[in-house]
């Protein structure tokens, strides 16, 4: 029996306007996500890396459904959700939710860890027994102690704050959560274990990550699939062990190389990329990494590759790959 994909992407593409902040007067347009396509596939996570500005956030907003795509069709369980109505939207927000960057932002500090948890519950319209019973139970899952609930977020490390905001996007049982650096304000060692948790709640639940970082180790640890971005484009796709055993677009094998290796003996030549990201508002002609690219050739300069198959589930965007 053939699996179909929960997520599925067809040519997303993101622009947004640049404005004069004196007068609002538009002066050209920033392409922020282009022409992404990929699937996501049950219980699966899809890991989305990249260097700061390259899209992957706005292109997790996308998915959410928090902003909406210029061109191209978003699908969630084989439905068409690019341009739902608001009144429909309501019912899909059961379905998808997100964990945000900063715990320490992203909690009421007004309200007890109990309510923020029974919150999204009570707004669709759950009953006091049934709320109680869920809080009860994702705080288990998140491995905080039950009496944790009537306390308010300060008194909590950031850590615990990022359980108590797991704890939240799993209240309504979702089929789908966007983590958008979800652990890159932490410690390395409270990284571990957030990412320890999420990965247990995923073989608990089966429900599927779109986890989304700067941080190539994160990824590694937590990711099935990567997909990696660069100026708005994924430029490789691929299972994770064949990504960092076998990259082949140069841009993922710089950024690779600069993974810190405690072991010596097995560290490389780290792959220093020269110049600076181009402008999304004034990207290159042809490939958007030639700049940068030390195998560029002419018709890196005159034509952007397109993302294709070189292996089963692993695409590169490069004209001369490997």
């Amino acid at each position: 029996m053939t699996v179909a994909p929960i997520l599925k992407l067809q040519g997303v593409t993101k622009d947004f306007t640049v404005t004069s902040s004196a007068f609002g007067k538009v002066l050209s347009s920033l392409r922020a996500v282009n022409d992404v396509t990929l699937e996501v596939m049950p219980g699966e996570t899809l890991g989305i890396v990249g260097e700061s500005g390259c899209g992957k956030t706005t292109l997790g907003r996308l998915i959410l459904r928090l902003t909406q795509a210029t061109e191209g069709r978003i699908e969630f369980q084989g439905r068409d959700i690019t341009r739902l109505p608001p009144g429909q939207m309501r019912d899909l927000r059961r379905e998808i939710q997100i964990v945000f960057q900063d715990p320490y932002s992203s909690l009421n500090p007004r309200m007890k860890v109990r309510d923020i948890i029974a919150e999204p519950l009570e707004n669709f319209g759950a009953g006091r027994r049934e709320i109680q019973a869920r809080v009860d139970e994702v705080m288990d899952i998140v491995k905080l102690p039950i009496a944790y609930a009537d306390r308010y977020p300060h008194a909590f490390s950031g850590g615990q704050r990022q359980r108590i905001g797991i704890a939240r996007a799993l209240a309504l049982k979702p089929k789908l959560i966007v983590c958008d650096e979800a652990v890159s304000a932490l410690d390395v060692s409270v990284q571990a274990q957030i990412l320890n948790l999420l990965s247990d709640i995923q073989r608990q639940t089966n429900v599927t990550l779109v986890f989304i970082s700067h941080n190539l180790g994160v990824i590694r640890f937590l990711s099935h699939r990567v997909a990696v971005m660069y100026l708005g484009r994924i430029v490789e796709l691929a299972p994770e062990a064949a990504l960092f055993d076998a990259p082949q677009h140069p841009y993922t094998r710089a950024l690779i190389s600069a993974i810190p290796e405690p072991d010596v003996s097995r560290r490389g030549q780290r792959q220093v990329l020269e110049g600076d990201i181009p402008s999304p508002i004034d990207p290159p002609p042809g490939c958007p990494f030639h700049l940068r690219c030390p195998k560029a050739q002419e018709q890196c300069r005159n034509a952007a590759p397109k993302l294709q198959g070189i292996a089963p589930r692993h695409s590169v965007a490069c004209h001369f790959p490997g």
